[in-house]
């Protein structure tokens, strides 16, 4: 505690010096979590993944009923591409969701990157597959997850399985987007499955014309109709969408 509230002195008059106080702080105490946001805050580039890994751990630790903790702790593993830890944190996520709501369906934001996490998972590619099979039991359709899914059939070498899955999905997708047109969410989705999923350029690029036409200011709609249009070596209008596109920033 005293050495944080020296970092916080030293920072009060832009002390260089103040990082290295909460630098020591933390090493004497990794429970610290102020002095370790004080430190990431005024030296970023002096937290590696690794010390950031078991920062996001112990915080877990500290109350391993918090989701939002243990969310953050597999995001990141993933994020870093330790895809097994990030799968068995995200299989956690699962059961402490069904604990503390049990009358709520597992939400996206836990089962999608879950099963990214494990498709690039040796032994865990049958996981992938049943994770997607339990969602759809549960009577609800995810055109992504049932691509990983796919995408995991593939690498076992069942391309029986692989198009099983693909065909349904895509099946399912269609009709939905027959019975809403209007619907720009639905014409981005399927025009991502056919781009980087089921891989056929000419159903791509129909959807996500579809989308932009829809939605023309959507970042979205427009790269992928960018991208479709560049797979058709329209480079030029490609080229002109692509430049109004937000510039992304990549953070810590």
């Amino acid at each position: 505690m005293l050495l944080t509230m020296m970092g916080l002195m030293k920072a009060e008059v832009a002390d260089p010096n103040s990082k290295a106080f909460f630098a020591m702080s933390y090493n004497a105490d990794r429970n610290n979590s102020f002095a370790f946001s004080k430190l990431l805050e005024l030296s970023p580039d002096s937290v590696n993944v690794l010390v950031m890994l078991e920062h996001l751990r112990l915080v877990l630790a500290q109350n391993p009923l918090d989701l939002d903790s243990a969310l953050r702790f597999a995001d990141y593993a993933r994020a870093i591409e330790l895809y097994s830890t990030a799968s068995e944190a995200y299989g956690y996520c699962s059961e402490l969701h069904n604990y503390l709501y049990p009358n709520n369906p597992l939400p996206a934001e836990i089962y999608l990157p879950w099963a990214i996490s494990d498709l690039n998972t040796p032994g865990r590619l049958q996981d992938c597959i049943k994770l997607a099979e339990k969602v759809r039991n549960s009577g609800r359709f995810d055109l992504v997850l049932d691509s990983i899914a796919a995408r995991a059939a593939i690498k076992l070498g069942d391309q029986k399985q692989a198009n099983l899955i693909f065909e349904q999905a895509e099946k399912k997708a269609i009709q939905q987007f027959n019975s809403d047109k209007s619907n720009p969410e639905l014409a981005k989705r399927i025009a991502w499955f056919y781009c980087f999923a089921k891989q056929e350029p000419n159903q791509a690029a129909q959807y996500a014309a579809a989308a932009y036409a829809l939605e023309p200011n959507s970042p979205m709609s427009s790269a992928l109709y960018a991208y479709t249009l560049f797979e058709q070596k329209q480079k030029e209008p490609a080229r002109k969408i692509a430049e109004n596109l937000p510039t992304i920033k990549l953070h810590r």
